[in-house]
């Protein structure tokens, strides 16, 4: 959900909402980041490297805050 808001994307769910749980349902209805994702100024967060594998997606906001995420790839090989 974090990197969804953050993308100023909109959110399709296919499924049926009354069978998820209240966990679930609670995640994708949160008031707080659907409106970091519908916030007026439109913007996408931009990615700002951190280190080798971890980078912050930092989101300007319209009343001049800010929200930002930090996120680390992992890798692995498949066998």
């Amino acid at each position: 959900m974090s990197l969804w808001c953050l993308s100023a994307a909109p959110l399709f769910f296919s499924g049926d909402m009354g069978k998820l749980d209240e966990f679930t349902v609670n995640v994708l209805c949160n008031p707080e980041v659907i409106d970091v994702d519908q916030d007026p100024l439109g913007q996408c967060a931009r990615v700002v490297p951190l280190e080798e594998d971890t980078f912050a997606m930092v989101k300007d906001l319209a009343d001049a805050a800010r929200r930002w995420a930090c996120l680390t790839v992992v890798r692995w090989k498949h066998a």
